[in-house]
């Protein structure tokens, strides 16, 4: 529902705009090129972002992300075994991940993946390393108490 408000909004702001642009006062036309004018700069901000995200992909940055991932759930599944398995299922659930994210890396490099998809794997990484985080920091408080 609330994207259907938000699309009715968009379309109409658009109409205004465009009406504003043709049909509008000296005034209108100028804030409307004014608008036109930061949105086409929008738009190429946007896609200098999404580039320089690619340039970084290529350079390997996400590699070493993801590296530093594979070492902290191996860390966590070892001290997981230490102290009995009770985080099995979640540290299965982020190791799972973290080889689609692999998987998905490996699409990026060979060139089968648009910008908006790196930057969506981008996403999903940032999501993997907060979850992993979640979970040590979930296995650190079990620990704490479990030595209460």
């Amino acid at each position: 529902m609330i994207k259907f408000v938000f699309k009715i909004g968009v379309v109409l702001v658009a109409g205004v705009l465009t009406y504003n642009y043709f049909l509008g006062d000296a005034e209108e036309k100028k804030q409307s090129e004014a608008v036109f004018s930061q949105i086409k700069d929008l738009g190429s901000s946007i896609g200098g972002l999404i580039k320089s995200e690619k340039e970084k992909f290529d350079q390997g940055k996400y590699d070493e992300a993801l590296a530093k991932i594979s070492s902290a759930v191996s860390e966590l599944k070892n001290r997981d075994d230490e102290t009995g398995g009770e985080m099995s299922t979640e540290l299965a659930a982020l190791e799972a991940e973290k080889t689609s994210l692999e998987a998905q890396s490996a699409a990026a490099k060979d060139g089968s993946m648009k910008p908006d998809q790196i930057a969506a794997l981008y996403e999903q990484l940032q999501g993997l390393i907060g979850k992993t985080q979640s979970v040590s920091e979930t296995m650190a408080s079990n620990e704490e108490t479990s030595e209460d």
